[in-house]
């Protein structure tokens, strides 16, 4: 199976003349690979999900409309594809709420019916809980999303009134406040 993941090269049987074309047709056999399995294996549970956004170096293919890619902190870099099916998930449906990768410890063990232990980060994503606030990157940056709101690198933004992250917004107060909510997540790590 040819992932999009560098080395970005043509997949058996295809022909492309841009980076862009071949990225899709790497997609497209990823998709038709996942399928496969999916009808080999009825009834299992199946988990496919990325660790960051395109990047664009690599591939020609960008996040927009949003901004950022691989490496940045922008929804473009954050925002991957999330897809769980399998008994006990609802198909056909979009969840536009926050999760992070350490949500799947916990909503895995208790799609097994296994005990989640206390000590996990993360939550059950199946059972409607929602992150207030999600952090990341070193202890002192400046990286935050609670709700709408998100602070990174100095910049504040409202993602309901700017998805894209092009207007950064000269709220202080805000940025104190997200700040202080940062300081407490990271101190009870």
């Amino acid at each position: 199976m040819n992932a999009p993941h560098t080395q970005i090269v043509d997949p058996p049987g295809v022909n492309c003349d841009t980076r862009a074309c071949t990225y899709r047709a790497m997609v497209s056999r990823l998709d038709a690979a996942i399928g496969r399995i999916m009808a080999a294996a009825p009834g299992a549970l199946i988990v496919f999900t990325g660790d960051h956004g395109p990047d664009t170096a690599d591939s020609g293919v960008t996040a927009k409309p949003l901004r950022g890619a691989k490496r940045s902190y922008y929804d473009g870099g954050l925002r991957v594809p999330l897809v769980v099916a399998g008994p006990g998930f609802t198909g056909g449906r979009k969840d536009g709420r926050m999760a992070s990768l350490l949500d799947l410890a916990p909503t895995l063990l208790r799609a097994a019916g296994a005990a989640v232990p206390g000590n996990l980060d993360g939550i059950n994503l199946a059972s409607g809980q929602t992150h207030e606030c999600l952090t990341w990157g070193p202890p002192k940056a400046d990286y935050i999303r609670c709700g709408a709101w998100k602070l990174i690198a100095g910049e504040l933004f409202n993602l309901a009134t700017d998805p894209n992250e092009r207007r950064p917004l000269p709220d202080e107060a805000k940025k104190r406040e997200l700040r202080a909510k940062r300081a407490g997540i990271v101190k009870g790590w």
